[in-house]
């Protein structure tokens, strides 16, 4: 009996490190992506320098305001939820335009119908807005809804175990990593909305389960292999 607690408390163990463990690693892949687009847009500067640009060069473009989570609107709820409908009717266009294709340019053609820079032209157009703001309402309203999936995650877990016949010290370690995920999740999600107001929470609240299914759906159809 000695022997089978002590199994049981090592797998909770295993799972209550994974709560806290999963946020660090969906954060630590947002850094990446965000230092990869930094790299990239200094790689692309590089040959001019700072303040000197070219004679003939054209005036620059007005300065895009940063989307927070203070500055998002119900109607930029509305266009993130539309950016990513149309992206999967996109992809499922492609997908089959794919399986008909009979030359490389038939692919080309294909891939590029899935690009998820045309639907943000499409989408931006239609709401008015310019594509990098839509990429940035994209980016935040993201960072939000993986947030609340983690705070979900961490309450789950802590509700399901049972840890009943563990060591009181099993015990002890298990509510210390669910309470440190707790916080971390928390904390997360403070950053993540800060600002944001009692409107555009209500509604992305109302329409969460509608955009966790699509959100879903389009990364199954993206990163799944088209079907024969």
């Amino acid at each position: 009996m000695a022997g089978r607690g002590r199994c049981q408390s090592d797998r909770l163990l295993v799972l209550a490190a994974m709560a806290g463990s999963a946020l660090v690693g969906c954060n630590r892949l947002r850094d990446r992506a965000e230092n990869a687009a930094k790299s990239a847009a200094y790689s692309a500067a590089g040959s001019l320098r700072p303040g000197t640009p070219p004679s003939n060069a054209p005036a620059p473009a007005a300065v895009e305001p940063d989307v927070t989570p203070a500055t998002l609107t119900v109607h930029d709820v509305e266009l993130y939820q539309q950016s990513i409908n149309n992206r999967i009717d996109m992809v499922k266009r492609g997908r089959e335009q794919q399986k008909q294709a009979k030359t490389a340019m038939d692919s080309i053609r294909a891939l590029a119908m899935m690009s998820a820079d045309a639907d943000d032209s499409a989408v931006a157009r239609s709401g008015g807005v310019t594509v990098e703001h839509l990429k940035g309402v994209s980016k935040v309203l993201g960072d939000v809804l993986i947030n609340w999936q983690m705070q979900g995650l961490t309450s789950n877990l802590g509700s399901q175990m049972d840890t009943t016949n563990a060591p009181p010290a099993a015990r002890a370690k298990i509510r210390e990593v669910l309470a440190q995920a707790k916080r971390n999740t928390d904390s997360s999600m403070a950053q993540a909305t800060a600002g944001m107001t009692p409107d555009v929470v209500a509604t992305l609240q109302q329409r969460r389960p509608a955009l966790d299914s699509a959100r879903a759906q389009l990364q199954a159809l993206v990163f799944g292999a088209p079907r024969q």
